[in-house]
């Protein structure tokens, strides 16, 4: 497949879209395709189970548990595509989770991401100085004991 493709366009043209571990497929489902994830058998268990992302998003998506159930769910989403409304609606509760708010505020969302990583990095800061801070203080302690 082409990297320069344009994922977008692609979702838009597509009749049924397959993925897994994709925001790709949280876009089609906002765009209200039918979307397929091939969560097999071998991916529900350990060492992989830990790593499948968007799993509480799959109740609005179709899941095939086998090659099967995966060629089954091509052909009948193919002969009916449409989503209900509350698959939509939960479709869209998910997009605005994991990707942004469908109605806009990506930037709130980026600035609020930011905002948790930065406060999570001086509080490591912080720690480390403490840390830091008691270890010299012990050092020094057991240098004037030496004396």
């Amino acid at each position: 497949m082409d990297p320069n493709l344009d994922a977008q366009k692609l979702i838009l043209e597509s009749s049924v879209v397959c993925g897994i571990n994709s925001t790709t497929i949280l876009e089609a489902a906002l765009a209200g395709k039918p979307v397929i994830v091939p969560y097999f058998k071998q991916l529900r268990q350990d060492p992989y189970v830990d790593h499948i992302k968007f799993v509480d998003a799959f109740e609005y998506l179709d899941v095939a548990s086998d090659t099967v159930s995966f060629a089954t769910l091509v052909e009948e989403r193919l002969a009916a595509p449409e989503i209900s409304e509350a698959d939509m609606a939960g479709r869209r509760m998910k997009f605005k989770k994991y990707v942004s708010d469908p109605e806009g505020g990506a930037l709130d969302l980026y600035i609020e991401l930011l905002q948790e990583h930065v406060d999570q990095a001086r509080s490591f800061q912080i720690q480390n100085a403490a840390a830091k801070s008691a270890e010299r203080a012990v050092g020094q302690s057991a240098s004037v004991e030496n004396r």
